[in-house]
């Protein structure tokens, strides 16, 4: 029987570590994580991005919202079990509740709320898709998702088609 060792890469080493631990990076930029009607109003998604999940959901006002989904507090997942109250999204653990701009105010407890905040991603929505800007570096967009034109305006409802394509990956 064979006995297969897997080490970390060495400079100039022809082949990747197969631990992954220093995986490239993906290209900067805006992904496609849903269809504008899967983001209801009241209601938490989550979709992986880039290997990680994002949690997404709709202000009072139709805005979108994405965030990384983990409480601040504990690190509860804010997209399993957690839920809006008017604007503020509330964990499932600890009921901490945090205002649109990622600012907790207000505990379940009754407490004065910590300076806690959720990592917000910034987020468009256009032609009916939300996106997420991924950036490696954390940098902000430098550029925004391109608009598709159509005589009204405004483009169609997409419908999904799958397809293999050459690109670069999406997880």
């Amino acid at each position: 029987m064979a006995r297969i060792t897997f080490t970390t890469r060495t400079p100039g080493s022809p082949t990747p570590s197969p631990d992954l631990a220093t995986a490239l990076p993906l290209p900067e930029g805006w992904y496609c994580l849903a269809t504008s009607n899967e983001v209801a109003p009241g209601k938490l998604i989550t979709r992986r991005l880039t290997g990680e999940d994002v949690v997404l959901y709709r202000l009072r006002d139709g805005a979108p919202k994405a965030i990384r989904p983990y409480c601040p507090h504990l690190g509860a997942h804010l997209g399993v079990g957690g839920r809006l109250e008017g604007d503020d999204l509330v964990c499932p653990f600890h009921h901490f509740a945090f205002a649109p701009n990622g600012a907790c105010v207000r505990t379940g407890y009754g407490t004065p709320a910590p300076k806690a905040r959720l990592t917000l991603l910034p987020v468009r929505e256009q032609n009916g898709l939300i996106w997420v800007w991924c950036s490696h570096r954390d940098t902000p967009p430098t550029w925004e998702p391109l608009g598709i034109p159509t005589p009204e305006g405004i483009a169609s409802p997409p419908r999904w088609v799958t397809a293999d394509v050459n690109g670069h990956v999406q997880w």
